[in-house]
């Protein structure tokens, strides 16, 4: 037995159904349209665990993630029945690509927020280099990563900006290494060494391990010059740095030994030294 549809347009046309694909068009719209309920639900349980994302936005990421499956599940019952659904099609996609161009700036910082909350390369709290600017993380968000800086100013760094580009995580390992150069006006370069490295140890903040570590970079007829290392907790860089400073300068003045103390390390000069 089968069905026969008679269509009366401009020309009279007649289209055959078989009724094993009607019942097969219908099973697989109901399969579409619960896969899409299911869809919808998987969809905002995922986006529920990032951070920084609106109710609003992720109800419309689920909604349309819904809508897409539907549509899948519609599409192809239609065409088991020999519906032609090019047309359909091409006007989806047309649409589909207008969306995606007017939208790709939303669309890449939304993925690239979702890669960096989900690998998590840094978190809330951490402090980071990235895009020239060093500051702590105080939120993640579907378009930006947002840093404070030390001096007081919020920068919003966009997810796929920070994401194609070099990302420096200052905290992940728990300490950070500073380093002061010291200049002082001795001969006895080794015993300057030891005393540089005993006088940072004994700095409240320098972590013991890793040891401080003393490196002799030039010695002349005048000065010795040494750069001197010290590892600390990632937040107490400039305090403990200043301490540091602090603690050579009086051990150079107990010494009677004039020194320069530098923090950060200079470049070195354009032209040479007068002794070399």
């Amino acid at each position: 037995m089968r069905l026969v549809i008679a269509v009366d347009a401009e020309t009279l046309t007649a289209t055959t159904i078989d009724p094993w694909n009607a019942v097969l068009a219908v099973a697989v719209a109901i399969v579409g349209w619960i896969l899409s309920r299911v869809t919808r639900k998987a969809v905002g349980k995922l986006l529920t665990r990032l951070q920084g994302l609106s109710e609003d936005l992720r109800d419309l990421a689920a909604r349309a993630a819904g809508y897409v499956v539907l549509f899948v599940g519609f599409g192809i019952a239609l065409s088991i029945i020999g519906v032609p659904i090019q047309p359909l099609l091409t006007a989806v996609i047309v649409i589909g690509v207008v969306l995606a161009l007017a939208l790709r700036g939303i669309a890449e910082n939304f993925a690239a927020g979702i890669v960096l909350q989900t690998r998590r390369p840094i978190e809330v709290g951490d402090e980071v280099d990235s895009l020239d600017y060093v500051g702590d993380v105080v939120e993640m968000n579907g378009r930006a990563v947002i840093i404070e800086t030390f001096d007081g100013r919020r920068v919003h760094l966009p997810n796929s900006e920070v994401l194609s580009n070099p990302l420096v995580n200052h905290t992940e390992r728990g300490a950070r290494r500073s380093a002061v150069e010291v200049r002082s006006r001795s001969r006895e370069f080794e015993e300057t060494l030891r005393d540089l490295a005993d006088v940072v140890a004994a700095v409240p903040g320098v972590l013991p391990e890793p040891p401080p570590a003393v490196y002799l970079t030039s010695i002349d007829p005048v000065r010795v010059i040494a750069l001197v290392q010290f590892w600390h907790q990632p937040p107490d860089g400039l305090t403990v740095r200043t301490d540091v400073i602090r603690a050579l300068a009086a051990s150079g003045r107990q010494r009677t030994e004039m020194a320069t103390i530098v923090a950060p390390q200079p470049a070195p000069p354009l032209t040479p030294s007068p002794w070399i």
